[in-house]
């Protein structure tokens, strides 16, 4: 019953991030033309590369180190992100004003407001991870759907009141950052009152896991690049318009292989730390099966309901809807990957897999493919989701048993 309890309300959170995502998308597409949506999804993809700055890896060490039982200072870490986000954000301005002839206006001003937002922007996020580790993940899964049922009123309410307004690229992103961070910051509010409380209990995070997360998050900088390059690329050579189309399309996956990962950091002990393991055949069977449905059912309904919801633009051919679908299951792959380099502390490895899966990408995309469609844009980023994360697998238990 416990169990499935859980499950519940895992559902719900991810249902209701699925629904804010998709609710912001909705109204943007609906609400602005092709080449402005893709305008603001082009910022969207800048943005993780922004957020470098304020080490967002710290939310993956917080759970290690919970989970192992250390004392962290959450506060302290909060903190600590804000502080580089603020000078980050002063770097980036500094950039921006030089190049500012680069971009368009509406793009330029769209980056503006991300850096003024900077500092504050996720820097709570890792209040849930610090729960789960203190083993209380029923709490962190009600603030969750708290949290998510207040974006998306905010959300609701922000676009009702602008719509009586122009319509633009920088309005619409800051209602997105603004409805994302505040109720992350509520909870992380009455989270201090309670460290504050048991200040004894907590320690300030020591200057080796500060460095941890800087390099874990300048590595990131790869990771993101290999995450958004099949993006760039579309906006670089068949534009701000195909950038809309296909951003549409990846959408649904993406969110699907996320609900995967924070499954598999709700289970985080139980995967990594249980020395029973979880993979069994009857599991992976199991699983194939499930995700097999999840893409049929997918793809099925962007082919006939895509262009209802979106708008006739929005239009995908059945093998097209398919073939995107594809990516929740390699998606995941990747994903799964990630969290197991980070649970063994192999900070180098993720910068190898990062740096090996942009250069991929970048090789394949650019000089082996002249003139690249959707169709081999997705084909290749499927393969390399597939079996690259293979490869650094067996290359890590090799090295381990090399070793040990």
């Amino acid at each position: 019953m416990i169990f499935f309890k859980t499950i519940s309300k895992i559902g719900s959170v991810q249902v209701l991030t699925a629904i804010q995502g998709l609710l912001f998308t909705f109204l943007t597409a609906r609400l602005l033309s092709p080449e402005m949506f893709g305008e603001l999804r082009y910022v969207l993809v800048l943005l993780p590369f922004l957020m470098v700055v304020t080490l967002p890896t710290f939310d993956i060490l917080v759970l290690r180190e919970t989970a192992a039982g250390s004392k962290v200072s959450l506060q302290s870490i909060v903190n600590k992100r804000g502080q580089f986000g603020f000078f980050g954000a002063l770097f980036f301005a500094m950039v921006l004003f030089f190049t500012k002839d680069y971009f368009p206006t509406e793009i330029f001003q769209s980056l503006c407001i991300a850096l003024l937002v900077l500092p504050f922007y996720e820097i709570t996020t890792p209040f849930r991870n610090f729960l789960v580790g203190k083993g209380l993940r029923d709490v962190a899964l009600t603030l969750q759907l708290r949290n998510r049922i207040l974006s998306i009123i905010l959300i609701l309410l922000s676009v009702l009141i602008y719509m009586q307004l122009a319509s633009s690229v920088a309005g619409f992103l800051l209602i997105f950052l603004f409805c994302t961070t505040l109720p992350n910051i509520i909870t992380n509010s009455r989270l201090k009152i309670r460290e504050e409380s048991r200040k004894s209990k907590y320690v300030k995070p020591s200057s080796s896991l500060v460095k941890e997360a800087v390099s874990t998050s300048l590595a990131s900088i790869i990771w993101i690049a290999s995450y958004s390059l099949d993006r760039l690329i579309v906006e670089r050579q068949l534009g701000l318009e195909a950038l809309a189309f296909y951003s549409i399309l990846v959408m649904v996956p993406l969110l699907i292989a996320q609900l995967v990962d924070a499954l598999i950091m709700l289970y985080y002990k139980k995967i990594f730390f249980s020395k029973v393991s979880v993979f069994t055949i009857k599991n992976i069977v199991l699983l194939i099966f499930l995700f097999s449905a999840i893409i049929f059912a997918y793809g099925y309904f962007v082919h006939n309901f895509y262009p209802f919801i979106f708008g006739n633009f929005y239009s995908y051919p059945l093998s097209l809807a398919f073939l995107s679908g594809l990516l929740i299951f390699t998606g995941s792959i990747e994903l799964f990957l990630i969290q197991y380099l980070y649970k063994n502390k192999r900070a180098a490895l993720i910068m190898g897999y990062n740096f090996i899966s942009i250069i991929v990408l970048f090789l394949t995309l650019t000089l082996m493919l002249k003139n690249p469609n959707l169709y081999s844009i997705l084909i290749v980023l499927g393969l390399k989701q597939l079996f690259l994360p293979m490869i650094i697998f067996a290359y890590d238990r090799r090295l381990k048993n090399y070793f040990y």
